[in-house]
């Protein structure tokens, strides 16, 4: 028997209610037709109302969000580089940074080849927007009960790494560097472990000083103020970071034993 393909929950519950408001049980049986398990579609619709996605008006549930086009998304970024002027270049590339938060953004060709753009633009301000985007769009995405969200960080991992890992080592705008540095812990590839180290090893004392605190963000500080963590680096990479750390500070780099120490001192 074939295996039966995998439903994504909220993509299913979000196709209903797109196509107007529906009471629970109505909603709940044509999730359920689309494939989606019980427990999975309970735990989705739940999520949907804590993010304010799904409204929930007794006896009906309705959903707030817009899943934009391929055409809005053009209409919305236009040709965002090569617009007459710089100022209307850094206008469109701010609506970048809007459009992350919608719904299955990530899947849409066009918001992804825009990004790719800015990240290669001329412009500091251009690059920082487009960084700003790529981060929010990490932070918004639910690997662990969401198939469209695991498959939308894998696209931007093949998409986007190595330009990433470029920028936090050679962005000659510092700024755009530690945003490119905390964009990438966020990423959570425990490839970017040698970029960082490389950071630590080889960044002149001046530089270093500027993406010190950007190092910080993506390598030591495990955990925000509220406990959530706050990249995948750090959720499942710490103690490798820790043995990288631990190896160069045994050479008599004390950058790497200063970020090692902070990294112990949160046990």
């Amino acid at each position: 028997m074939p295996r039966r393909k995998r439903v994504d929950a909220r993509t299913a519950i979000i196709s209903v209610l797109v196509k107007g408001p529906r009471p629970p049980r109505e909603l709940k049986c044509e999730v359920l037709a689309l494939g989606v398990p019980k427990s999975s579609h309970h735990y989705a619709l739940r999520q949907l109302i804590k993010h304010g996605d799904v409204n929930k008006v007794e006896p009906m549930y309705s959903y707030r969000g817009q899943r934009l086009s391929d055409r809005d998304v053009r209409e919305l970024l236009g040709p965002v580089t090569t617009a007459e002027s710089e100022a209307q270049q850094i206008e469109r590339s701010k609506n970048l940074v809007f459009l992350a938060k919608t719904p299955g953004i990530v899947l849409q060709p066009r918001f992804l080849s825009t990004l790719e753009e800015c990240l290669h633009s001329d412009l500091a301000d251009v690059r920082t927007n487009a960084l700003s985007a790529l981060a929010d769009t990490l932070c918004n995405l639910d690997d662990a009960h969401y198939a469209e969200d695991k498959k939308a960080r894998e696209v931007i991992g093949e998409t986007f790494f190595e330009l990433l890992a470029s920028l936090a080592k050679t962005d000659e705008d510092l700024n755009s560097r530690g945003n490119a540095i905390e964009t990438l812990a966020k990423l959570g590839d425990p490839k970017a472990i040698e970029i960082f180290a490389e950071l630590i090893e080889k960044t002149s004392d001046e530089e270093y000083r500027s993406i010190e605190k950007s190092l910080q963000q993506a390598i030591v500080w495990g955990h925000d103020p509220t406990g959530e963590a706050r990249n995948f680096l750090t959720r499942y990479h710490h103690h490798r970071i820790l043995k990288g750390l631990s190896e160069l500070a045994a050479k008599g780099n004390e950058r790497a034993s200063k970020l090692a120490d902070q990294i112990r001192r949160q046990r």
